[in-house]
């Protein structure tokens, strides 16, 4: 049907149509005037094409014609002047001798019928632009057969280019929207697009495959459509006047003929009108009308490549910076994690204690049943609470987490001013002497009383102990360059001067007889139990103090780098060993020495007789080892790291590794993370204790696996000791504190391990960015929830956390760099058909589908399976990649016009209530022949029928190649 439209005048000159609108691009007071005019005349299409196309994409314009029209709803379109830019019309020369012609009681059904089209005006003025596309009705009810929207963020004010899997390019420019009034858009935005490429895209969407053309209504075929909108908070937000998105939409034709259109939501068309006060009249209803905008731009595939290329300069760009700011981040962060760990705040007692957790259920959904748990800070010290001074651990995002009941509480000896270096119990086990590097030793209670303090020393003071019988006595060693006895009461008794370098380490003999103190002078020097000098002795490893055999007959030191020797009690020499020994050791029976040594390839640990004989040479390559109390085993230590070894007399003292004492790769990973400062045994040897820089201290079993591991000290452990009868431990720890670890009475205390994963990213490159993984411990319970008032429970807040958003950065960056280096960037497969978005909402690049050789056919549609219906809407699916797609609504058993292009293979699609279909393809029909539709009228297609459709991909298949579903060996579809 021809439709009789004016013609837009297209011809007016740029001069002309500048003088209606302002300096900043608006339109003036006579551009308004005019607009106005031709509304309330329905001349609007006469108007200058710059006016029309400004209007539809400016929101600011919009508002002021809409006030001006309704300020002008009164005025007699009589009385109006018509101005000389509007070309008279038969339309107009209607309403005005309706309006000349009609008696008074005709004139109100005019004002009626004014009033109705103001009111459809009105609709139309008031969607801004770029207004989400309503009303295209799909065929199929499941809205999961939907093309999916891709959904990026970005801000307001920035600029942005996206990529798609098949090289489309959306490139926005910075500032590019408005809100509804026309004011710029800052902040968080989101935008969605989504292409039409295939038969299926297009049906299920319900965008109109016609156009209305002066000479008739056509089919139309696309190279491919899309659809784009943004939003604010959930708001609709709208492109800014004289902005524009760029969008280079990818497409597999390169032919030219094509045009680009926009889908025009708000097209109107003429449509009769009864009112009560006059005869039929004519208004105008909105429908979507595709809108020319102008010839297909192709843009060249060298194009595409060049952007390509230069995006992925840009990518790396991004990537290298957002590395650079996450190393940055991550350092402060932990420069502040340290810092509050080594500095606390005093916090008083009343703060919260409660706290909840972020977690990662997309790493470890296990940790669900702890999504919502409160937990209560059970720790000695309520200012290590991570709801107070440990606040960072609240805002990560945790990998894993682990909960182990404890053992052990702390009970801490407060009082020293710096680092404690020792920590020993008395004999009975119920005192306890620590020393410090405030230059002093302290004596405590076993319940962590204090007693007495043993000032007189002017240095470090690097160890104290007990005498080992009656415990009356204590032994320190200082910095100082002396060691010094007091009494149990704290008296000070007498100076063992003579040293000229630090005392790093001062024992009693067994029997309590002699003394025995070990200087950086290189010497070691023997003294009785008054503090008189004996014998002075060559020796040269601090960090392997010189000891006494347990039988108190024996003194071993290490006198060079090549040897260590026996001596007697009385200073005799018994025997040398020769070696490169880093450290020696007696074993319990005093039979037998152990020696280590780092300085040789092979053959780096020996056993040997007191008297000198090699009994064995094996590999521990080891700082340091000692046998364990029942002299079956030795414990090497080495950095981080503890062995465990059996050592067999029966094969001629050969060692086996029975377990490693540290962290291993892939291993449970366990051990220590820091190195090793000291190894104890309990009395019967059947724990071991590992004191550790890593703030820990670890008890094993005699078999080498992990039991407890103590942690509520802030800085590395220097010593742990069990008591004499192994109920209880003493550790001492550079945080200033010793403390004594007791088993606890009260159940359902926990350790809480939370874990998060090292990452690695873009691997690929030499600098690949790691970020290293974090742990975290505390001592927590659960809690009621009922029990806890809100406000007392401190919330985590990744916000403050800025790894976080530059980790999603760097992500989002690296995953944009690898999409662009899969993109195929060749000329035979990619075509960018390019277009400037003024307003948001459907466009495509299409051409009107011309049939050379049309074959109509009247047709009647048999399915197999006679299923049961009333209608169905069929579509006809032909053209050169089958994108000419033909609606036609099918009533049962009456006939319809079918037309076919014998020049490409055909589909019939039939869509059924409840997202049935059936289909017939002329490709997949042998018997099928054009020339029968000639004389077979009407001609009946029996579609196969294929029950319901449950997803896009089956869809896809269907109308892309039926064939499939015919196939013997067909399943089903298995989605």
């Amino acid at each position: 049907m021809k439709t009789n439209l004016p013609k837009v005048n297209k011809h007016r000159s740029e001069e002309t149509e500048s003088r209606f609108f302002d300096e900043q691009g608006h339109l003036n007071d006579s551009g308004c005037t005019l607009y106005v005019e031709a509304r309330l005349l329905q001349r609007e299409e006469e108007l200058p094409l710059a006016i029309t196309r400004h209007i539809e994409s400016c929101p600011h314009c919009q508002q002021e014609i809409l006030d001006f029209y309704e300020f002008m709803q009164d005025e007699d379109p009589a009385n109006l002047e018509v101005h000389p830019v509007l070309i008279p019309s038969a339309k107009s020369l209607w309403i005005r001798r309706l309006v000349n012609y009609t008696s008074s009681l005709s004139r109100v059904a005019a004002v009626v019928l004014l009033t109705v089209v103001s009111c459809l005006a009105y609709l139309i003025v008031r969607e801004p632009n770029g207004d989400e596309v309503k009303n295209l009705v799909s065929p199929f009810e499941n809205e999961n057969l939907q093309v999916r929207f891709h959904v990026w963020e970005m801000q307001g004010q920035e600029a942005r280019t996206f990529t798609l899997p098949n090289g489309s390019l959306i490139h926005v420019s910075a500032n590019t929207f408005a809100d509804y009034n026309g004011l710029p858009v800052s902040g968080k935005i989101q935008l969605k697009y989504r292409e039409f490429i295939h038969a299926s895209d297009l049906i299920v969407s319900g965008i109109p495959m016609r156009i209305n053309q002066i000479d008739g209504d056509h089919p139309l075929e696309t190279a491919g459509m899309f659809e784009i909108k943004a939003s604010k908070d959930g708001d609709p937000i709208f492109i800014a006047p004289g902005k524009f998105i760029e969008v280079n939409m990818a497409s597999s034709w390169g032919a030219e003929n094509f045009n680009n259109y926009y889908l025009d939501p708000h097209f109107t068309q003429e449509v009769a009108l009864n009112t009560p006060l006059t005869t039929p009249a004519l208004a105008r209803m909105p429908e979507h009308q595709w809108k020319l905008i102008g010839k297909s731009e192709i843009i060249p595939t060298a194009r595409l490549v060049r952007e390509n290329a230069w995006l992925l300069q840009k990518r790396d760009m991004e990537i290298d910076s957002l590395a650079l700011k996450i190393v940055q981040a991550q350092d402060e962060m932990l420069w502040n994690q340290q810092n509050q760990m080594t500095n606390p705040k005093s916090i008083p007692s009343t703060q919260s204690l409660y706290f909840t957790l972020s977690l990662n259920l997309e790493e470890n959904p296990d940790m669900g049943k702890y999504q919502d748990v409160i937990w209560e800070y059970m720790g000695e010290n309520e200012e290590e609470s991570p709801s107070i001074n440990n606040h960072w651990a609240l805002n990560e995002k945790w990998d894993s987490l682990n909960l182990t009941p404890l053992k052990y509480k702390p009970l801490s000896l407060k009082g020293h001013s710096a680092a404690v270096n020792s920590a020993y119990f008395s004999p009975d086990g119920l005192y306890v002497v620590t020393a410090s590097d405030d230059h002093s030793a302290k004596i405590w209670t076993n319940e962590a009383r204090y007693l007495h303090t043993l000032k007189g020393h002017t240095d470090v003071v690097n160890s104290a102990v007990f005498s080992p019988t009656t415990g009356a006595y204590i032994l320190t060693a200082s910095d100082d360059h002396s060691a010094k006895i007091w009494s149990r009461q704290g008296n000070f008794i007498t100076t063992l001067s003579g040293h000229h370098g630090a005392v790093k380490n001062a024992a009693f003999s067994a029997n309590g007889d002699y003394i025995l103190t070990t200087s950086t002078d290189h010497t070691a020097r023997l003294w009785n139990a008054r503090g008189q000098i004996l014998y002075t002795l060559p020796h040269i490893r601090t960090n392997s103090p010189a000891s006494f055999s347990s039988d108190n007959n024996y003194v071993l030191t290490i006198p060079t780098d090549s040897t260590a020797q026996v001596w007697s009690i009385k200073g005799d020499l018994i025997a040398t060993l020769p070696g490169q020994f880093n450290s020696a050791a007696f074993s319990p029976d005093s039979k037998q020495i152990v020696t280590t040594s780092q300085k040789v390839s092979s053959g780096s640990a020996a056993l040997w007789t007191v008297k000198g004989k090699l009994l064995k040479s094996f590999d521990l390559n080891d700082l340091a080892a000692k046998f364990t109390p029942n002299g079956q085993y030795l414990v090497s230590t080495t950095g981080n790291g503890s062995r465990l070894w059996y050592l067999n007399p029966a094969e001629s003292y050969n060692t086996v590794l029975i377990r490693n004492l540290k962290n291993l790769p892939g291993k449970d990973r366990k051990g220590h993370e820091g190195h090793i400062t000291h190894v104890d045994f309990s009395k019967y040897g059947d724990y071991i204790i590992t004191a550790s820089e890593d703030h820990t201290t670890k008890i094993w079993s005699e078999n080498g696996w992990i039991q407890h591991t103590l942690r509520e000290h802030t800085a590395g452990v220097n010593t742990a000791v069990f008591a004499p009868d192994g109920k209880s431990i003493l550790t001492a720890s550079d945080d200033h504190t010793a403390k004594i670890w007791i088993e606890r009475k009260v159940g359902n205390i926990y350790e809480l391990e939370l874990i998060k994963n090292p990452k690695y990213f873009d691997a690929r490159k030499p600098n690949a960015l790691k970020l290293a993984g974090k742990k975290f411990y505390t001592v927590v319970r659960e809690t009621n929830p009922e029990d806890i008032p809100e406000e007392k429970i401190t919330q985590p807040n990744l916000e403050i956390n800025p790894v976080v958003e530059l980790e999603e950065r760097y992500e989002k960056a690296l995953a944009s760099k690898h999409f662009l280096e899969k993109i195929q960037m060749t000329e035979k497969t990619v075509y960018l058909r390019k277009f400037k978005v003024k307003t948001l909402g459907i466009y495509g690049s299409n051409r009107i589908y011309k049939n050379n050789f049309p074959i109509s056919c009247l047709s009647l549609l048999a399915i197999e399976g006679s299923p049961e219906y009333n209608s169905m809407k069929v579509f006809v699916i032909s053209g050169q990649q089958q994108t000419a797609i033909q609606l036609l609504e099918y009533q049962q058993d009456s006939p319809i016009h079918i037309q076919f292009d014998p020049m490409y293979p055909s589909i019939l699609l039939a869509v059924l209530p409840g997202d049935r279909v059936a289909y017939f393809s002329s490709k997949q029909n042998e018997d099928f022949s054009y020339s029968d539709l000639e004389y077979k009228q009407p001609f009946v297609f029996n579609l196969k029928y294929h029950q319901v459709i449950t997803s896009k991909i089956e869809l896809d298949l269907l109308t892309q190649d039926p064939e499939i579903v015919s196939q013997p060996n067909f399943k089903g579809w298995n989605f």
